[in-house]
């Protein structure tokens, strides 16, 4: 699996691991929103030649997914 198919593979765990631990604040809750999407927009729109967000993304998600994984 290249870095792209890897990277929409964790796009598609950090939609849902957003998703199933929505904060129980509002404000909170409100920003998780936002932020699933940015990361579905994000999907739409990545290109197998767009290193910098491919990086990116494989950051975030080693930082907030995996560690709680």
């Amino acid at each position: 699996m290249n870095t792209y198919e890897n990277a929409l593979k964790q796009l598609d765990e950090i939609i849902n691991h957003l998703r199933n631990n929505q904060s129980a604040d509002c404000s909170k809750a409100e920003e998780q929103d936002l932020q699933t999407l940015r990361f579905k927009t994000l999907k739409r729109v990545l290109s197998p030649n767009d290193q910098a967000s491919i990086d990116k993304i494989a950051a975030y998600y080693a930082k907030n997914v995996t560690k709680q994984a």
